[in-house]
């Protein structure tokens, strides 16, 4: 994971330490760490869009927007993956803050799903502890391309339907409110991140 040894790798080393021992800040190195890895998943971010982009093209579909929105939606996961993982990294090794990063988006995802499904009324009882989830953990993006598949159960294993109990989940595509609760988790990894290199001790 992309994310997972942003900064006990090279802390274990002696290379930050270095940087910090030649006047760099702790939270500059963690800034310019952090935001290598961020500025590579960019770049394969892009790739993928514009790759995604030139078969639509290919296909005489035109350039999809909804693709696109797609595609952001996906960055917005990733992010948030990685900066969990390297978040975890200022204090564990790459293996434990790989399966950290792979946590918080599992959990995010559930959020969504278990929100969608109390509000369709298919989980009872369980519905006041699935809304204090939902509104303190960062939340899985859903574009809404994939709620339409998800809908039409036409999505394939890359966006296959949500069943509890034999029946139809239909997940929303999130609003402007999810987008902007979730970029503020990430902002709080990212400040994470600072926080957990300040206390490490650096070789």
């Amino acid at each position: 994971m992309l994310g997972a040894g942003a900064l006990n790798l090279d802390a274990a080393s002696g290379h930050l330490g270095v940087l910090v021992g030649n006047g760099a800040s702790r939270a500059e190195v963690a800034a310019a760490t952090v935001g290598a890895r961020i500025a590579a998943l960019a770049v394969v971010i892009v790739a993928w869009g514009l790759v995604l982009q030139a078969g639509s093209l290919a296909l005489g579909l035109g350039l999809d927007g909804p693709l696109a929105v797609h595609t952001l939606a996906v960055a917005v996961g990733l992010l948030l993956t990685l900066l969990a993982a390297a978040a975890a990294s200022s204090v564990v090794g790459p293996i434990a803050a790989g399966v950290f990063g792979a946590v918080v988006l599992v959990t995010a995802q559930a959020a969504v799903n278990l929100k969608a499904a109390a509000d369709q009324d298919l989980i009872g009882t369980a519905d006041t502890g699935v809304s204090a989830l939902y509104h303190v953990v960062p939340r899985a993006i859903v574009s809404p391309m994939i709620s339409r598949l998800q809908a039409r159960d036409a999505g394939g294993p890359a966006a296959p339907s949500l069943e509890i109990n034999d029946n139809l989940v239909l997940v929303p595509s999130s609003g402007w409110g999810s987008v902007a609760w979730t970029l503020a988790w990430c902002v709080l990894l990212a400040l994470a991140c600072a926080t957990g290199l300040r206390r490490r001790p650096l070789a």
